[in-house]
């Protein structure tokens, strides 16, 4: 099963982050987060069918993932396992056919395929809770791509997670930005602890604690540079001597 970063990267890491202050999802608003497609591009089409099948036409990246995507959550509202605030379920009869507003909590497996998915809506935490459960939301403590901006990636966690963050967690992040993004240890020479607990000094006073430095120091020095840069320091030398 593919996680959030690896569906995003698939679709190209688009930038979602003015979906990050809603609160409530449609249905399909939550499926295409997660594939990774801004639900904007689609938001004309209030048919479930017509809407996947647009998505294949539009050989749009994910779109399986889409797919299946709304019919997991369908049946996850229908057995309360996401939180449900609004749900609308489609009813007819022999001269018409409407849309009935009904309590979340009276679904049942067999309004599966009556529901209506462009305006049954769930909330963002009750979304997170289950793709965690699910296995699609990664570890709080991913690796660092040291070769590469952290930039979309990491903002597209953002609009299905709730943030937090710690002033340290921010330096951290800084610290990374100035020190290690494009850092290449094969040809460049790591900075010293004292230089990046001197930066962190001059840049973020607040972190006064010595310790704190250390720690953010050690926590964001790439893998090589722990073994320390002497050793490279030399063959750089013995390189252009």
């Amino acid at each position: 099963m593919a996680t959030l970063r690896e569906l995003h990267g698939k679709a190209g890491n688009p930038d979602l982050t003015h979906w990050k202050d809603i609160q409530l999802f449609s249905i399909v608003e939550a499926a295409l987060l997660t594939a990774g497609i801004d639900p904007l591009i689609y938001e004309c089409i209030r048919d479930e069918s017509i809407l996947i099948g647009s998505l294949k036409t539009n050989e749009q990246s994910n779109w399986k993932h889409a797919a299946i995507m709304i019919r997991a959550i369908k049946q996850a509202v229908c057995t309360s396992e996401i939180d449900c605030k609004i749900a609308f379920v489609s009813r007819e009869n022999d001269y018409t056919q409407w849309f009935e507003n009904i309590t979340p909590l009276n679904l049942g497996l067999e309004d599966l395929d009556n529901i209506v998915v462009h305006q049954t809506k769930i909330s963002r935490k009750g979304l997170e809770k289950w793709l965690n459960k699910n296995g699609y939301i990664e570890p709080m403590t991913p690796a660092i791509n040291y070769a590469a901006p952290i930039s979309t990636p990491q903002a597209n966690n953002h609009v299905l997670i709730s943030s937090y963050s710690t002033p340290a967690l921010e330096v951290a992040e800084a610290v990374v930005k100035h020190f290690w993004v494009g850092f290449d240890p094969e040809t460049m020479p790591p900075p010293k602890q004292e230089t990046v607990t001197s930066w962190i000094r001059e840049n973020h006073p607040h972190i006064e604690a010595k310790q704190i430095q250390d720690a953010i120091d050690k926590i964001c020095r790439h893998p090589s540079a722990k073994k320390g840069g002497v050793k490279l320091l030399r063959q750089i030398k013995d390189i252009t001597h």
